[in-house]
């Protein structure tokens, strides 16, 4: 896999830590010039040194709202002006907020997970679209286990926001493919490292 993302530009949501801090440094390896975004975990020295030694390339790192679309909008256009196109887009920031029970839950507090994890990922592939004209981009999706089996007790909101990811990666696969664009979702497990 080395260098074979040479000359492309890798934008990843959230990827200062935990399963995006590990993508960036897996696509920094593979040559990808690499972009990240961060609410929280802003990226530490280490990550910034460690991407710059395998990919050569200096780490672009953006503080971003995902649930924002005025600052994703703007981000979106600043990154790509920076790196000139977006080649490949990892959609990872997301998380469980907290668990509780349907009937614990309020409706802000299904808002709010709908939002980091479902609407984030709509708004970030609809600004970053228009920067994928290569015809040669791929938009990888991270969902999750509980996409699947709807997760642990508690978690009956994040597993419904990560099972409508798959069902967006599909819909979106079929409307971007004429342009040489492919979509796929990851379906990780629970990571116990990953900080909140």
């Amino acid at each position: 896999m080395a260098h074979l993302l040479t000359n492309k530009n890798v934008l990843i949501t959230g990827g200062g830590v935990g399963i995006g801090r590990e993508v960036s440094l897996e696509l920094a390896r593979a040559g990808a010039r690499v972009a990240i975004t961060y609410l929280t975990h802003r990226p530490d020295e280490e990550l910034e040194q460690e991407i710059k030694e395998a990919s050569g390339q200096e780490l672009t790192a953006v503080h971003l709202d995902v649930t924002s679309e005025a600052d994703v909008r703007k981000a979106l256009s600043d990154i790509a002006n920076s790196l000139g196109s977006i080649d490949v887009r990892v959609n990872n920031a997301g998380g469980l907020i907290q668990r509780a029970s349907i009937e614990e839950m309020d409706f802000s507090l299904w808002n709010k997970v709908m939002a980091v994890n479902l609407d984030s990922t709509f708004l970030v592939t609809h600004y970053v679209l228009p920067y994928m004209k290569t015809r040669w981009g791929r938009i990888i999706n991270i969902a999750s286990l509980a996409g699947h089996n709807g997760g642990h007790p508690g978690a009956v909101a994040y597993g419904t926001s990560k099972a409508a990811i798959f069902g967006f990666t599909r819909g979106l696969s079929k409307e971007v493919a004429p342009r040489g664009i492919t979509v796929n979702a990851v379906a990780p497990g629970f990571i116990e490292a990953t900080l909140p």
